[in-house]
């Protein structure tokens, strides 16, 4: 299986976030950050960028921080690990 796309959503001074990409560099998948602000912020392109689904998955984990996209389905940071802990017994990773 490929490796599916993460983007980790963070903001300034998440010592949180700053666990969750460190433990992804440690489980060797491969990430793009992104600060959260860019996306919860009015700005020009917010109806195309994402930025509504994105503010949403948020909302619905309660506003907790790191926010993470694993192939476009968004998980809190308990829950993006369990997912990829799941998905590299299947690829046979340990």
């Amino acid at each position: 299986m490929d490796r599916a796309l993460i983007e980790v959503y963070t903001k300034p001074g998440c010592a949180i976030c700053e666990a969750a990409k460190e433990k992804l560099v440690a489980m060797r998948w491969p990430f793009v950050a992104r600060s959260i602000a860019d996306y919860t912020a009015l700005h020009d392109g917010w109806r195309t960028d994402g930025s509504v689904e994105i503010a949403a998955a948020l909302a619905l984990n309660g506003g907790h921080m790191p926010l993470i996209a694993i192939a476009g389905e968004y998980y809190g940071y308990p829950e993006a690990m369990r997912k990829l802990k799941g998905l590299d017994k299947r690829c046979g990773r340990n």
